[in-house]
């Protein structure tokens, strides 16, 4: 799962809270699969499904969408019910001492 997306008119989760009107154009966090992705797991687009990584798990609604790349999953950060950074690991890369808060396995 990559968690770096933006829309265009929400660059930054905090416009979403500031601008309550912006919830009109996009009510709900989305997760992007490819539905050669969503299939197999019977995933349909508008559908709940519970996103798991082996750090933490959140609800979301399902978007099918050939932009996304088949193996991918891709969500934008900064909803607080579906928080994307409860699946990441709360420790820094051994090599580059950065946090992993873009990628993560789920």
């Amino acid at each position: 799962m990559v968690s770096d997306s933006r829309l265009t008119f929400i660059t930054h989760s905090k416009w979403r809270e500031d601008s309550p009107w912006l919830h009109e154009l996009q009510k709900k966090p989305l997760l992007m699969i490819h539905p050669e992705d969503a299939a197999p797991r019977q995933i349909q687009s508008g559908g709940e499904i519970v996103m798991t990584s082996p750090w933490g798990k959140i609800r979301v609604k399902a978007k099918l969408t050939i932009m996304m790349f088949k193996g991918s999953v891709e969500m934008m950060h900064g909803w607080p019910k579906a928080n994307v950074n409860e699946l990441v690991p709360r420790q820094f890369d051994e090599i580059s001492g950065y946090a992993p808060y873009k990628e993560v396995p789920c």
